[in-house]
């Protein structure tokens, strides 16, 4: 057999073990999210790290991910509007934060989830920060790569005299 036949082999088979590994790995993220919504943890932000992972293969993982950006973004500044939301929000994760805390240390059987509560209030106190919101409404840079044309208009203007 020619070289260049077994270097392709290769190539083809790594490509198929990446794919693999990335539609492995992304469904099993999104299926420990669904769980955590029933059970304590940060179910959603989980299953967001899913399709994270799926939409570098995926096109519809890519339109879900983008659909759940826009819908964070737009809950995030209702969030940042109202005083008494803001104010929920923090008793809330402090109050997640007390009781994971609590779990984890007094009662040993129950220490995976007192962890869980404790990065959900983490998680919860995180959206309170403005960096959370510019993070969630940057602009996503396009797929495509075509490379920007020299334009005049685009040209520094000479300095006044």
């Amino acid at each position: 057999m020619p070289r260049t036949t077994i270097v392709h082999r290769r190539r083809k088979v790594a490509a198929t073990a990446q794919r693999l590994f990335v539609i492995c790995s992304g469904f099993i993220i999104c299926g420990a999210g669904l769980i955590m919504l029933v059970l304590p943890g940060p179910g959603i932000l989980v299953i967001f790290l899913g399709l994270v992972v799926l939409a570098t293969k995926y096109t519809w993982a890519e339109r879900a991910l983008e659909r759940t950006r826009s819908r964070a973004a737009d809950a995030t500044s209702r969030l940042h509007t109202t005083r008494t939301a803001r104010i929920g929000v923090a008793m809330s994760a402090t109050a997640l934060i007390t009781g994971g805390a609590v779990a984890a240390v007094i009662l040993d059987g129950h220490r995976y989830i007192g962890i869980s509560l404790l990065i959900a209030g983490i998680g919860a106190l995180a959206i309170l920060i403005p960096a959370t919101q510019q993070l969630i409404d940057r602009p996503r840079p396009s797929a495509s790569r075509e490379p920007i044309a020299a334009d005049a208009t685009n040209s520094p203007t000479p300095p006044a005299i």
